[in-house]
C-alpha cells in the first residue's frame, strides 16, 4: 500500500456552533452550516469566501449537497425550501419549495457502466440561441440571461435527491427540473410516521436506496429501514430527461426575466404617478385655501374648460404661474416622457422574451408528439398546446401595450406643449411661433383625450384628497391583476370582423386567443400556470413508476437508548463504487460511539435493477498488527473474526464517510485512552467472505447473528492520525481534494488535515511500526515528548478569526482537558 501521512494545516474556532460540514468535490472549499441557519463558505486556509444568512427566523439548514462539478451548492432548509447557490458570489440561481422539512440531500452524476463517455446520439444539441432575439441583462452582474441557471455546460445527467421529514423523496434533474416525486407506500410502514435519514440513487440511475426512520408506536421507539426503489424509467430515458431539464432551466430563466421586467415597468409607472400627484396635491390645496365656490369642480374640468373656452379658474392660474412654473413644467414633462420611454423599452424586452418562451414551448410540444420517447415520461401534447397558446396570447398582449404606450406618448407631448403655451399666455407673454405651429386640431384631440383619461375627480374631502389624482389609466390598467377598464376598440379591424362573422374560428386550435379584456399581468399569470401544469406532469408520472422492490428492517432503537443530541444517535453513509455499479450503505446500529460498523452492498452482477444485496459486520480491534497482504489477495486472514459478546474492540466508531473508490474514512475513539483517531480503511480489505447474502424475501435483519470481523489489522498505520487533546464529534472528508475537517464536540472548533501530504514537521503524531509482544494489538505514539509538545501547541491560543473566538477557545480547551482527565 502506498505510504502517506496526515498533516494538520489549520486549527480554527467559529463564533456559532456548526451543525454540518461538506467539502467541494472539485475545489478546496468547505461549506459550514451553523445553528443560526447560516451557510459559510471557507477556503482550505480558512479564509471566508461568503456567508448566506438564514432565509427566515427559526429556520436552520437540514442538509447540503454539492453539484458534481463543484460550481453549485444546494442548501435545504427546515421550512421546505431548497436553494441553489453559485460559489462565486452566493447568488441564489434557483429555488424550489417541497413544503416539507428537508432532512437529506445527495447530488449524483450519471456514470455509464461500460466506461463510455456521454454523447448526444439521436438528439442534436439545442442551437436556438443562434436565431432567437438576444435578451439584454437586467443588471450588470448577469452574464447570460439564457443560461442564468448555469446548466448549459452540463453533459451527463445529474440528479439532486431530496428527502423529507415525512418520508417522501423528490428528484431534480440538474437540481432544477422536478423529475420524480416518490411517496413510499408499503404495508410495513403504512400509517406510521417516517423520516428520510439518507437517500442515494445509483450512478447508473437504476436503483434508489433510502434509509427511513419510522416511529413504531406511541412509545416513541424507532425502527430503521432500508428501502430499495426501482427507477428503471429514469435510466432508460436519461437522454430525454436531460433535454427536458435543459428546456425547463431555460424556461425558468425566461420566466424570471419576464417577472423582473414587469416589476421594473410597474416601478417606472409608479414614478410617473408620484411626480404628477405631488403637483396635483398642491393644486388641491390651492382650491381649499381659495375657498372655491365650486367645490365639486375637478382638475379635469378646469383643464377642459381652459382648453375649450380659453378661460382659466383662479386656482388653476395660481397653480400654473406660481407652483408649477415654466421651468418646472419643462422638467416635469421631460421626466414623465423619459419614464414613458423606459416603459416602452421594457415592453420591447417583454416581446422578445415572449417569443423565446413560445419557441421553447413549441419545441417541447413537438417532443411530446414522440410518445414512446417523451410521452412515457409525462409530456402531454394537450397541456403543452395550451401553454403554447398562452405564450402567443402574451406576445400579442405585449404588442397591444406597446401600441397603447405609443399613443399615450403622443398625447403626453401634445398635453405639455399645450400647457406650455397656456402658461405663457397667462403670464402675458407671446408663445414662440414654432410652438403654435406644432399644435394642430389632431393635437387638440390628443390633449382632450389625455385630460379626460388621466385625471381623476379630486374633491375637497379629506379622505378623497389622499387618492391619486393622476392615473395614466391606459397604461396602468395593464399592470394590475384585474380586467381592463378601457380595452382598446378593435371593432373596425378587418380580421376581427371576419372572425366574428365565422363563429367556427373561435374553436379552432390553430388560431391564437387574444383575450381582449385581460390585463398583461393576468395573461402572464395564465402563461405561468399553463407552463407549470405542462412541465410538472413528468414528476408525477415518473414518481408512480418508481416502485418499491425491497423494504427491510435494519434494527430498532428503544426510546430510552436515544441520546438528546440527534447527532449522536447513529450514523448512516451511502455511496457508489466500482464505477457506479455497486451501492454501499454503511451504518452503526446504536448511539455513538458504537463498536460495530455494518456494511450493506449490492451484488456485483449485471442484474438491473440490483435487488439482491449482502451485509458484513466489521470492527476495529487493533491497528496494523498483522503484516500487509497483497492487494490482489482476497483470502481470509486468520483470527480476523471477533466475538463482540466476549471481547470488546479497542476502537469505537464516531463517524464514517466515503473517501474514494478504494477507501472509506473512519473517525474512531480509543476506548482505552479516550483519544480520537482519524484513519482510512481500504475497501479491498473487506473481502467477499466477510459478507452474508440477504435472502430476497427477508423483511428483517438479525444483526446479532452476524460474525464481526476485525479490520484494524489491515489498516496501514501511516494512514492514521491520533487527535490528541481533542474530543471529536464528526468529520467531513474529500477524496478528490485529499482533505479532512474534524469538528470538536463543542461544535465551535475545527481542525483541517491534508491526507496525502508529506509531513516533515515535528508535531506529527505517528504510529510506531514496532509493537511489543505484550500489546501486539496496540500502536503507540513515536515520542512522549513530541506528544506533549504537540498537545501544548494545540492548547496555545490561536489568532481570532471571528467575534467571540477567544472565549470559545478557552471554553474548548477547558472542556478537552476535563475530558482527558476523566477518561
Amino acid at each position: 500500500m502506498e505510504q502517506s501521512t496526515f498533516r494538520q494545516t489549520e486549527d480554527r474556532h467559529v463564533s456559532v456552533e456548526v451543525t454540518s460540514m461538506l467539502w467541494s468535490p472539485k475545489m478546496d472549499l468547505i461549506a459550514l452550516a451553523n445553528l443560526q441557519g447560516e451557510v459559510v463558505l471557507h477556503r482550505l486556509s480558512w479564509q471566508k469566501v461568503w456567508t448566506i444568512p438564514a432565509p427566515a427566523d427559526n429556520v436552520t439548514v437540514g442538509s447540503m449537497a454539492w453539484r458534481p462539478d463543484g460550481r453549485i451548492l444546494a442548501v435545504g432548509y427546515t421550512h421546505g425550501k431548497v436553494c441553489l447557490c453559485h460559489i462565486e458570489n452566493a447568488d441564489v440561481l434557483h429555488e424550489v419549495n417541497i413544503h416539507e422539512e428537508v432532512t437529506s440531500m445527495s447530488w449524483v452524476s450519471q456514470v455509464f457502466p461500460d466506461g463510455s463517455s456521454w454523447s448526444p446520439r439521436a438528439y442534436p444539441e439545442d442551437t436556438s440561441d443562434h436565431y432567437l432575439p438576444k435578451l439584454e441583462p437586467l443588471n450588470k452582474r448577469e452574464e447570460s440571461v439564457e443560461d442564468a441557471k448555469k446548466v448549459k455546460n452540463q453533459k451527463e445527467l445529474n440528479l439532486l435527491v431530496v428527502g423529507s421529514a415525512v418520508g417522501n423523496v423528490y428528484l431534480f434533474a440538474y437540481g432544477i427540473f422536478p423529475c420524480g416525486s416518490i411517496i413510499l407506500m408499503h404495508p410495513s410502514i403504512q400509517d406510521k410516521r417516517s423520516r428520510v435519514n439518507s437517500a442515494m440513487i445509483s450512478q447508473d440511475l437504476y436503483t434508489l436506496w433510502l434509509i427511513l426512520e419510522v416511529t413504531e408506536d406511541d412509545s416513541g421507539d424507532c425502527g430503521y429501514y432500508l428501502a430499495s426503489m426501482d427507477t428503471t424509467l429514469l435510466a432508460s430515458r436519461h437522454q430525454e430527461l436531460r433535454l427536458l431539464a435543459l428546456k425547463y432551466a431555460e424556461l425558468s430563466s425566461l420566466l424570471e426575466y419576464l417577472n423582473s421586467t414587469i416589476q421594473q415597468m410597474t416601478e417606472a409607472w409608479e414614478d410617473i404617478l408620484m411626480e404628477m400627484d405631488d403637483k396635483l396635491l398642491k393644486f388641491a390645496e390651492e382650491k381649499k385655501q381659495c375657498g372655491s365656490s365650486r367645490p365639486a369642480v375637478s382638475v379635469s374640468t378646469d383643464l377642459l374648460e381652459m382648453l375649450l373656452m380659453g378661460r382659466a379658474s383662479t386656482e388653476l392660474r395660481l397653480f400654473l404661474l406660481h407652483e408649477l412654473t415654466e421651468k418646472g413644467l419643462k422638467k416635469l414633462g421631460l421626466s414623465i416622457e423619459s419614464s414613458y420611454l423606459s416603459i416602452q423599452k421594457l415592453v420591447v424586452r417583454l416581446q422578445n422574451v415572449g417569443v423565446s418562451i413560445m419557441n421553447h414551448l413549441r419545441d417541447l410540444y413537438g417532443m411530446s408528439m414522440w410518445y414512446d420517447r417523451f410521452g412515457v415520461v409525462g409530456l402531454t401534447s394537450k397541456s403543452l398546446h395550451e401553454a403554447v397558446m398562452a405564450s402567443c396570447t402574451f406576445v400579442m398582449k405585449a404588442s397591444e401595450l406597446h401600441q397603447v404606450i405609443d399613443r399615450s406618448i403622443k398625447s403626453l407631448k401634445a398635453f405639455f406643449r399645450w400647457l406650455y403655451v397656456v402658461m405663457l399666455r397667462l403670464a402675458g407673454e407671446l408663445p414662440p411661433t414654432q410652438e403654435l405651429s406644432k399644435m394642430t386640431q389632431h393635437d387638440f384631440n390628443f390633449v382632450a383625450e389625455f385630460i379626460r383619461d388621466n385625471f381623476d375627480q379630486l374633491s375637497l374631502n379629506k379622505d378623497d384628497s389622499k387618492k391619486p389624482g393622476f392615473k395614466l389609466e391606459k397604461v396602468g390598467q395593464y399592470l394590475r391583476k384585474e380586467d381592463l377598464q378601457f380595452p382598446p376598440d378593435n371593432s373596425k379591424n378587418p380580421w376581427v370582423k371576419f372572425s366574428q362573422s365565422h363563429p367556427v374560428l373561435a374553436n379552432s386550435t390553430l388560431l391564437y386567443s387574444v383575450k381582449p379584456n385581460n390585463s398583461l399581468v393576468q395573461v402572464q399569470q395564465i402563461l405561468e400556470e399553463k407552463i407549470e401544469v405542462a412541465l410538472t406532469k413528468p414528476t408525477n408520472v415518473i414518481g408512480r413508476e418508481c416502485h418499491s422492490s425491497c423494504l427491510i428492517k435494519l434494527f430498532s432503537m428503544p426510546k430510552n437508548n436515544k441520546k438528546d443530541d440527534k447527532e449522536y444517535v447513529c450514523r448512516f453513509s451511502q455511496f457508489s463504487m466500482n464505477n457506479g455499479t455497486q451501492m454501499y450503505t454503511v451504518f452503526t446500529a446504536g448511539p455513538l460511539p458504537y463498536e460495530t460498523l455494518y456494511i450493506i452492498r449490492t451484488l456485483d452482477t449485471n442484474e438491473q435493477p440490483k435487488e439482491s444485496f449482502e451485509i458484513a459486520a466489521v470492527c476495529v480491534g487493533s491497528i496494523g498488527t498483522t503484516e500487509e497482504q497483497d492487494e490482489g489477495d482476497e483470502g481470509i486472514v486468520k483470527d480476523t473474526s471477533l466475538n463482540t459478546q466476549t471481547s470488546s474492540p479497542r476502537y469505537k466508531m464516531l463517524d464514517v464517510s466515503y473517501y474514494d473508490e478504494k477507501t472509506i474514512s473512519l473517525l474512531l475513539q480509543d476506548e482505552s485512552k479516550g483519544n480520537a483517531l482519524l484513519t482510512q480503511l481500504p475497501v479491498a480489505r473487506i473481502v467477499d467472505s466477510f459478507f452474508t447474502k440477504v435472502p430476497h424475501n427477508a423483511n428483517k435483519l438479525s444483526l446479532s447473528e452476524l460474525t464481526c470481523y476485525n479490520v484494524g489489522d489491515h489498516i496501514d498505520p501511516s494512514t492514521c492520525r491520533v487527535l490528541d487533546n481533542m474530543k471529536a464529534r464528526n468529520f467531513a472528508v474529500s477524496g478528490s481534494r485529499r482533505v479532512a475537517a474534524v469538528l470538536f464536540s463543542s461544535r465551535r472548533r475545527c481542525r483541517v488535515f491534508l491526507l496525502d501530504a508529506e509531513d516533515d514537521e515535528d508535531d506529527d503524531t505517528m504510529f510506531d511500526s514496532s509493537c511489543n509482544e505484550a500489546s501486539a494489538n496496540e500502536c503507540k505514539t513515536v515520542d512522549k515528548s513530541e506528544s506533549e509538545a504537540w498537545t501544548s501547541a494545540a492548547e496555545a491560543p490561536e489568532p481570532s478569526t471571528a467575534e467571540g473566538d477567544s472565549l470559545a477557545a478557552d471554553d474548548e480547551d477547558k472542556e478537552n482537558t476535563s475530558v482527558m482527565e476523566t477518561e
